[in-house]
């Protein structure tokens, strides 16, 4: 997954391209196809990273995935973006504002729970997916699923038996708001 960091502000951090394609130097360009909740341009990267900067947002996303979701799943830990790891480590004290959930079909039966797990423990900041559709979100007051500073975040996922079909792909972005007293 590529990083960009910042020309002005100097802060770097992943991001996924929508749609697959790209201006004439390769960086990520608006799409209409766009499937990702991530920046599509350089510009919308410039004001995220401003906003951490300058604190006057201190919002950033971190995302998760999986494929191939199961029946019958009792809070099964999907990926963080890079693949290679279940969870984030929190390097500033902060809180879950909103869940989104995009997945690569139509959920057409049984139930998924999309749930924010911190240091192991269920927040209870949970995103269902609601049938005949492949989109859901949802979104909690500032502060409500809170953490302290060198907390691990994860997601997991609950079905039930009666989920189908099992070939859906998800990505997860969860929306977060850091404590601007502690970044310098």
């Amino acid at each position: 997954m590529p990083v960009y960091t910042s020309k002005k502000y100097g802060y770097s951090f992943r991001y996924k391209s929508g749609g697959g394609s790209t201006d004439t130097a390769g960086r990520p360009a608006y799409s209409s196809t766009r499937t990702s909740l991530a920046p599509a341009s350089i510009e919308e990267m410039e004001e995220i990273a401003y906003s951490i900067e300058t604190g006057t947002g201190g919002i950033t996303t971190i995302d998760f995935w999986d494929d191939n979701l199961l029946a019958s799943q009792t809070a099964h830990q999907i990926h963080t973006g890079s693949g290679f790891t279940l969870s984030y480590i929190m390097p500033y004290r902060g809180s879950i504002i909103a869940t989104a959930v995009s997945g690569s079909a139509n959920k057409t039966a049984g139930t998924a729970s999309f749930d924010f797990f911190i240091n192991g423990v269920n927040s209870g900041a949970s995103c269902l997916l609601p049938d005949s559709t492949k989109y859901a979100y949802a979104r909690f007051n500032k502060g409500q699923y809170g953490w302290s500073t060198g907390s691990y975040v994860d997601i997991r996922v609950t079905t039930d038996g009666s989920y189908a079909p099992a070939t859906l792909d998800f990505e997860v972005v969860c929306y977060l708001a850091l404590d601007q007293s502690e970044v310098q």
